[in-house]
């Protein structure tokens, strides 16, 4: 990238401040009515969006790419972005244009990665968005899932040739390493779809921080309470995708309130292999939800008992107490058939509460989908 312009233009040396410190992000800036990408950014954001790549400066010898968007059409482009597996930084005008003296202050105010989007028109409604974190110790593996549209949050612990399983099973969207080791024995694995696996730069990701990290969130003064006093490896993954989080929502995340640790030991272990044959959640002759499984049995009424309903599918209990305890509820409701119907009836006029109330805890809900929770 030239860097010519930019000593001549207040603006574009501002630019390049946030750019620096978010190198691995496409930095859409706010001009105006306009968000503007430049140089490689401006490229990219051209292919990905069939938008015109034009200049800045084209008289010059050395002019700028440059590639824009109006501000209100954010949401339909930034989901193009963002399914293309990029990380995206949203410099935002932070004064009125009109009022400022000099240059328009601006910050970045939101930062999207595959893993941690909190706006439903970027997620698919019937499926988890997991954030995921890998730890390596000497003889285990730590791994964690967050998803913080709908603050589902679980860790877990592993031995290594168990892993690769787990992330073909919960998929996720991303998944935090902390060093190229780790990041090379993901990639060695070979999944059907890798996610961008990101190593962060930050002291913060000191495994001790980590657990005090985990503890200070959900006000924990052991680890006892979630039945994992000795599963240290995976609260270490677990404090990882908290933090990482934060930083890229620049929130707390209040309304993530439990966390569950989970052993493989609970379930039945279905491979890879075992599940497409099955077809579980893809049909093998259509490659997607269309004939499968769970699209004859789906008849949820909401997004949280679709997504529930998967979960179970993937996760075959093996207590037999469980599995009684399941089949008296389901009884429960065939002899209660009045109840059922109008049960059903009531949950049809639910949207999605869990990433409704997840938007409202994080402060980033819209009149319309404040409307939508005056219903209940």
């Amino acid at each position: 990238m030239s860097r010519k312009e930019t000593k001549q233009t207040p603006m574009m040396e501002q630019y390049w401040k946030f750019k620096n410190d978010h190198p691995d992000k496409l930095l859409l800036f706010r001009m105006g009515d306009f968000y503007e990408t430049f140089f490689e950014d401006a490229k990219t954001t051209s292919k990905i969006l069939g938008i015109t790549l034009t200049a800045r400066n084209k008289s010059t010898e050395d002019p700028v790419p440059l590639a824009g968007f109006p501000h209100h059409a954010l949401d339909s482009y930034l989901d193009k972005l963002v399914h293309a597996g990029l990380k995206v930084a949203i410099c935002e005008q932070i004064e009125d244009p009109k009022l400022a003296v000099g240059v328009v202050k601006r910050d970045i105010i939101r930062i999207i990665t595959p893993g941690a989007i909190l706006d439903q028109q970027l997620l698919e409604t019937n499926a988890n968005n997991f954030l995921g974190a890998v730890f390596c110790s000497k003889s285990k593996v730590g791994l964690a899932m967050l998803d913080i549209s709908t603050g589902d949050f679980l860790f877990s612990e592993m031995r290594e040739e168990q892993l690769r399983n787990e992330l073909q099973r919960l998929l996720p969207a991303e998944i935090l390493v902390l060093n190229e080791e780790t990041k090379a024995l993901i990639e060695s694995m070979k999944l059907e779809k890798i996610p961008p696996i990101t190593i962060p730069d930050s002291f913060k990701y000191d495994p001790k921080e980590l657990k005090k990290s985990i503890k200070n969130h959900f006000k924990l003064a052991t680890f006892e309470s979630l039945g994992a006093q000795d599963k240290l490896t995976g609260i270490t993954a677990a404090g990882m995708v908290l933090t990482y989080a934060k930083e890229m929502q620049k929130d707390d995340l209040k309304h993530l309130t439990e966390i569950h640790y989970y052993s493989l030991s609970n379930y039945m272990q279905l491979d890879e292999v075992t599940r497409r044959n099955l077809e579980l959640l893809r049909s093998m002759r259509y490659g997607d939800k269309n004939g499968s499984l769970f699209s004859v049995l789906d008849e949820t009424q909401t997004p949280m008992g679709s997504r529930l309903l998967q979960n179970w599918l993937l996760h075959p209990l093996l207590s037999r107490e469980e599995i009684e305890n399941r089949h008296d509820a389901v009884q429960n409701l065939i002899q209660k058939i009045t109840y059922t119907v109008e049960l059903r009836k009531m949950l049809a006029d639910i949207g999605d509460l869990s990433r409704l109330l997840s938007k409202l805890g994080s402060l980033r809900i819209n009149p319309r989908e404040i409307n939508a929770l005056a219903v209940y």
